[in-house]
């Protein structure tokens, strides 16, 4: 048993550490996608999860089978639409090279007529008049038959000597020498060769033109065959062989100048350049980038002529062809509508399972946010019933404690609101009385009866009718009664500069807020000056929703240390041991955050910003603009 046994083992282990034991990266990939989804699905209500399931189940097989049908729909229609762009193109091709042919063909048959040739390269100055009214009408009569053809609205005009003024008549004979100077005749006659295909466009005609010479010299030409035709109608022959998919263009180019091009879109290119396609037999398919789009290009070049026909057809035209078939569409939407049909169903029926559900779930969510909502009463006697009834009667017990520990904050806070003003009044009552004490030993009642009187304004003034909220114009007005008490000890040494306008004078602000942060700045600002003698300055300013306060002095201000010991004294709410002479400031502090919350307070810059001072300190007190602070 122990042998058999090791040697299972032996074979586990061989078997496990083949290339067959390992993974492959496919079931990784899956494994990982499973606990992802796994993770996310986790979190999910179940309404979403059954719909989600209901929706999986139904579209899911439904689009792939849509998704194969259109790929062999598309396939196969794509094959029948290119094997009738091929057809369409070379019925198109042979149409245009059977006239082409026919225009050069007739051309030449005219050259060679005695008749014509007498006129043409000879003149008729010789001739006797009978003569000449012979040639004229036999000439007429090819010129006819030619024309007959209608070809685009093909006319044949000459251009002869001036020597054969018999037969001008400006229809179909012309004086060669008013064509001198236009511009398709200089380009004819300096070139070469005899004959040659032109485009006008301001005429917007075709042309073929074929120079006449003189029988003893070739450079002398006697006179020209033009033959024009409109690039209109040769415009409706090519729209008139479009595919039928959109935005597909047929055009006729030379040397990759288009001369005349037919479109089924609102686009059309401007340039043949790079398409291949020079042979005059075989016809092949090749992939063109014009202009950012990519095309399937087919491109047959002229026997008769440098010109080449060009078809394009957009290369994403296929895969969408099925959808403009309205059999499949009707296909494709059925499909959806017995889909959707099926999803709503089940939606409906899960629904009714998960309805009461998300309810519950929804009303205990919202309990973690403090929302005390009951729910209906159950109706049904099951499971989720004791569930809403077990909900609704712990709702009722959060309400009471709710309500005890609001009723027991707020007195808390309104306790500690007290504490913190009882602190302010004893400190600076403490110091005007000394100074009373003082004056009424100097024997000097009238100082005396000024300190009492502006003593009572300030207390007046800080009692605020037992409100904790006042306006900024009321705190002002106590901070001037502080100033002048001041200015009675100091003897006028300190200026109170109030800079505030006047739709601020009216904002809510808690109450005694600037009378400490002035009486820091003379106590360690200006009377610390070898010159104990300044300047306070009281500005307010608005910052978006918040109103802003600056008291700023030019006394001696603070080192950096300094800077850094203040604030952070202010910051800690029971060390006294720094910073423990502006025990005033952090009370302050602590009153600004219990109304208004973290980031309103007390900052300290020193030097303050401005050109009126060089040293001091500037004290910004940050509150809410116009709102009533929480009582």
């Amino acid at each position: 048993m122990s042998v058999r046994s090791s040697n299972k083992d032996l074979s586990d282990k061989n078997h496990s550490a083949t290339p067959h034991g390992v993974m492959p990266h496919g079931v990784m990939l899956a494994s990982r996608l499973y606990r992802l989804f796994k993770g996310h699905i986790k979190y999910m209500r179940l309404g979403t999860k059954l719909h989600a399931l209901v929706m999986f189940s139904v579209f899911v097989p439904l689009f792939i089978s849509l998704a194969l049908f259109n790929i062999y729909v598309t396939s196969t229609m794509s094959s029948r639409s290119r094997a009738t762009a091929v057809h369409s193109f070379d019925l198109l091709y042979a149409v245009l090279s059977n006239n082409f042919d026919y225009i050069h063909r007739n051309v030449t048959t005219l050259q060679i007529d005695a008749s014509a040739r007498e006129l043409l390269q000879y003149g008729l100055d010789t001739q006797p008049a009978l003569s000449q009214t012979k040639i004229k009408s036999h000439v007429n009569t090819l010129v006819s038959f030619i024309e007959n053809r209608n070809i685009w609205n093909m006319r044949l005009l000459m251009y002869v000597s001036d020597a054969n003024d018999f037969i001008l008549d400006n229809t179909t004979y012309f004086p060669i020498k008013s064509v001198s100077e236009d511009q398709w005749y200089q380009s004819l006659v300096s070139k070469p060769y005899k004959n040659t295909w032109q485009y006008e466009k301001g005429d917007e005609t075709l042309s073929y033109l074929v120079r006449v010479c003189k029988p003893a010299d070739y450079y002398e030409t006697m006179s020209i065959l033009r033959i024009t035709f409109a690039e209109n109608l040769l415009r409706d022959t090519l729209a008139n062989s479009l595919p039928m998919t959109k935005g597909s263009q047929i055009l006729l180019e030379d040397d990759g100048h288009i001369i005349t091009c037919a479109s089924s879109g609102e686009s059309v290119v401007e340039t043949a350049l790079g398409i291949p396609g020079e042979q005059f037999s075989t016809v092949t398919w090749s992939d063109v980038v014009i202009g950012g789009t990519r095309y399937q290009a087919l491109a047959r070049a002229f026997r008769q002529n440098p010109w080449r026909l060009i078809m394009l057809i957009p290369y994403g035209a296929k895969y969408n062809s099925v959808l403009d078939d309205r059999q499949w569409a009707s296909i494709l939407i059925s499909a959806l509508v017995c889909g959707v049909g099926i999803f709503v169903i089940s939606v409906l029926f899960s629904r009714r399972i998960s309805h009461r559900v998300s309810i519950v779930s929804n009303h205990m969510r919202n309990l973690k946010n403090g929302a005390l909502q009951p729910l209906p009463n159950a109706t049904e006697g099951d499971e989720l019933g004791t569930l809403v009834e077990s909900y609704n009667y712990l709702t009722e017990e959060l309400k009471m404690l709710t309500i005890a520990q609001k009723l027991a904050a707020e007195n808390q806070k309104k306790a500690e609101m007290k504490a913190l003003m009882a602190q302010i009044n004893p400190h600076f009552l403490y110091n005007t009385l000394e100074m009373i004490n003082y004056y009424a030993y100097e024997s000097k009642p009238e100082e005396v009866e000024r300190i009492v009187e502006l003593l009572s304004r300030f207390y007046r003034l800080c009692l605020n009718r037992g409100s904790d909220i006042g306006d900024l114009a009321g705190e002002i007005k106590l901070t001037e009664a502080y100033h002048s008490i001041q200015n009675i000890r100091y003897r006028g040494a300190i200026t109170l500069v109030i800079d505030v306008p006047n739709n601020l004078l009216g904002a809510s602000v808690p109450n005694i807020i600037l009378q400490p942060i002035v009486e820091n700045a003379i106590k360690h600002g200006v009377l610390k000056k070898t010159d104990p003698k300044g300047t306070i300055k009281i500005t307010a300013s608005e910052d978006g929703p918040d109103l802003i306060i600056q008291v700023t002095d030019n006394g001696v201000g603070m080192s950096a240390e300094r800077l850094t010991q203040v604030s952070h004294g202010l910051q800690l709410a029971n060390d006294m041991s720094v910073g423990g002479s502006h025990y005033g400031l952090k009370n302050i502090r602590e009153r600004l955050i219990a109304y208004y919350g973290r980031g309103y307070g007390l900052s300290f810059k020193s030097p303050p910003d401005g050109d009126w001072t060089d040293s001091g300190v500037t004290v910004t007190i940050r509150l809410k603009k116009g709102e009533q602070p929480a009582p």
